[in-house]
């Protein structure tokens, strides 16, 4: 980040003893303060998008220790007490500061007692290096082992969601836990609940038995003595839970600990089980559920065919396990011929009608740009393959691992921690380019989109918004899969939007909202401006949130869980005709089970796409007729008619 390359590894050769800091990085060159802060940080983008305090908090201080009156005295390099005195995640005022004399060293002392494990453990937290008091570069401080992500999303009357993190296989080891809760109801003010894991029922009806499969009598049960609790008390080993008013982005009270007694895997497994919270007001009555679900890697690939693609075999593949996780991407190529050079990914898939690609395919109408959601400018970027992967766009693969110039074949794994496969910015459906050289150009040779790996324990729901009039024509799809594994989450939803004017395919218009709503269409579909699509009743609101008070400012794309799940115009961004293509991801559009938006109604029918490949379960299938919903475009030019509705439905 910031063109600082390497790690920075924390390690205890034997229980008990000191804590080795080895620090292995290249490109500072300047004098850098070091801290751990106290939240964990996800990569969006550069250090002052990623790593700021809203996102990864204060310092990290689990003893208090800035609350003495002499901190600035007594936590210093020059001080003899600094080991005792300092905060935990001070690490400029234990060991100094950071600058290229000592960017390559292993730092210790026998006082040094940075806690790796136990409930302190600095685990699932930030590590942040600071020019001045601005960001420079941050990163996440996890295991060298692979980890198990599950997530409890909350929906009503308190949204958001709490992350368990666990080495995988090792149910014994500490479980990092993130927790960014708010209302989305009318409250008004935050409160704190008492959290438990309960055997019961996610509607909040059966709650159930507190999780508790050692029958464990918690006579000793404490923060520090976690092994003492029942599994599911929270409260007891972590403190109450607050939640806040909803904002633009995370709450502001969103907390992260470190329990040393919540297996994610084994007999006691915690997934599966529903995460509730109590009121101080009415203590017994559950005030808000969730189930506590795993998520599955994201695993994306593009492949390209000899025989299509110019004689070009091979694949590009992604892989992220959870969103808190670097992207893996493995590039296997022959065929290059010496012709190719720049490689990216762009905002588009390939038509839905064009099963095959030709050079004809890659054009800009079709795929568009490189994706660049952070809109970084391409002159600032560093040479291909020299900087680190923020400086580029998030598309430009090749100017993040090195291009393909004089090239026969190419066959390479990258880690890329600026490449996303969850959330708003993720690359899962679009497309994959390959280029030809510069001096041929730099045109579009061959390009291939960038699916989901299907694997056979996969269902994919695929449906078609067709508009046929009376103002638009065109087509959304929407493209969602799922595991049939038990204690699942589903995929985020893919969203590609191509619509334009019907008899007139040159205008052009801005800013429309669209909402999914509640009712099959009616006879209204080619009524006149200002009585079309009245039949189709409000916004699907299956969760009732609120939508008074500060609704407008903080249902948007940052934190779509404040939003209907009809509103798409705030989850993802307004629609604009006539400019070509959109393609959106949403997590929370769910084409599956009870709350499914499966039918939908733009004044064109909605077809499910049931080709041979995709299997559906039956059941699922049941729900996709049953649940009608509807999605109306509106014209904002003329005080937000209902401009056009569309029905979708299983075929």
């Amino acid at each position: 980040m910031s063109g600082i390359k390497g790690d920075i590894k924390f390690s205890k050769f034997h229980e008990g003893g000191p804590t080795h800091v080895t620090v292995n990085l290249d490109g500072i060159n300047e004098t850098l303060k070091w801290a751990i802060q106290r939240l964990p940080m996800s990569y969006k983008g550069n250090a002052a998008m990623s790593c700021h305090a809203d996102a990864v908090g204060g310092l990290y201080d689990p003893t208090m220790a800035l609350e003495s009156s002499n901190y600035s005295t007594s936590c210093g390099p020059s001080s003899e007490s600094r080991f005792d005195k300092c905060a935990v995640g001070d690490l400029t005022g234990m060991l100094g500061n950071l600058d290229a004399s000592n960017s390559h060293e292993n730092f210790t002392h026998q006082k040094l007692m940075i806690p790796i494990t136990g409930s302190n453990s600095i685990m699932g937290r930030t590590l942040v290096l600071f020019s001045g008091n601005i960001t420079k570069a941050c990163a996440l401080i996890t295991p060298q082992e692979t980890m198990i992500t599950a997530r409890a999303a909350f929906k009503y009357p308190v949204a958001g969601f709490v992350y368990l993190r666990q080495i995988e296989g090792s149910s014994d080891t500490g479980t990092s836990l993130f927790v960014n809760l708010f209302y989305v109801n009318s409250a008004q003010i935050q409160s704190a609940f008492t959290w438990k894991i309960n055997e019961g029922d996610v509607s909040c009806k059966t709650p159930g038995e507190i999780f508790n499969p050692e029958s464990t009598n918690g006579k000793n049960c404490s923060r520090e003595r976690q092994e003492s609790c029942p599994i599911g008390d929270l409260t007891s080993k972590h403190g109450d839970v607050t939640v806040s008013m909803a904002t633009k982005g995370m709450s502001k009270t969103k907390a992260a600990f470190i329990d040393t007694n919540l297996p994610l895997s084994g007999m006691n497994s915690v997934i599966g089980k529903t995460i509730i919270l109590f009121s101080k007001i009415d203590p017994d009555k559950p005030f808000a559920c969730a189930k506590i679900l795993k998520m599955k890697p994201m695993v994306v690939k593009a492949t390209f065919t000899g025989k299509v693609h110019d004689g070009i075999d091979g694949y590009f593949k992604f892989t992220q396990n959870s969103p808190f996780d670097p992207t893996t991407t493995e590039i296997s190529l022959i065929g290059l011929k010496r012709k190719a050079e720049g490689y990216h990914v762009h905002n588009y898939p390939m038509p839905w009608q064009m099963k095959f690609t030709g050079s004809g395919s890659c054009a800009g109408g079709y795929l568009g740009g490189h994706w660049n959601p952070y809109g970084i400018d391409v002159k600032s970027s560093p040479p291909a393959g020299t900087g680190t992967v923020d400086q580029y766009e998030i598309g430009d693969l090749s100017g993040k691992y090195g291009s393909f110039y004089n090239l026969t074949h190419y066959n390479k794994v990258h880690i890329d921690y600026h490449l996303p496969l969850f959330g708003k910015n993720s690359i899962h459906g679009r497309s994959i380019v390959i280029h030809k050289m510069k001096v041929m150009g730099s045109s579009r040779w061959v390009c291939a989109d960038n699916p989901a790996v299907e694997k056979n324990e996969m269902f994919v729901m695929k449906t078609k918004v067709t508009f046929r009039g009376p103002t638009l024509e065109g087509y959304i799809i929407l493209i969602q899969s799922k595991s049939h594994g038990k204690f699942m989450l589903s995929d985020e939803t893919s969203i590609y939007v191509d619509l334009k004017y019907m008899y007139n395919s040159t205008k052009k218009s801005v800013d429309h909202p669209w909402h999914v709503h509640v009712k099959p269409e009616g006879n209204d579909t080619f009524a006149e401006m200002g009585k079309r699509c009245k039949s189709l009743g409000g916004h699907y609101n299956p969760y009732n949130v609120d939508l008074s008070g500060t609704y407008k400012s903080s249902c948007v794309p940052d934190n779509e869980m404040r939003c209907e799940v009809g509103d798409l115009s705030g989850k993802n961004a307004r629609l604009n005709v006539g400019y070509g293509k959109q393609f959106f991801t949403d997590s929370d559009l769910p084409l599956f089970g009870d709350m499914s938006a499966c039918e939908i109604y733009v004044c064109g029918e909605i077809a499910a796409i049931c080709p041979s490949s995709w299997i559906f379960e039956e059941n699922l299938r049941r729900n996709c007729l049953i649940n009608v919903e509807n999605i109306i475009l509106e014209d904002i030019s003329h005080q937000r008619r209902r401009q056009q509705c569309g029905r979708m439905h299983d075929s």
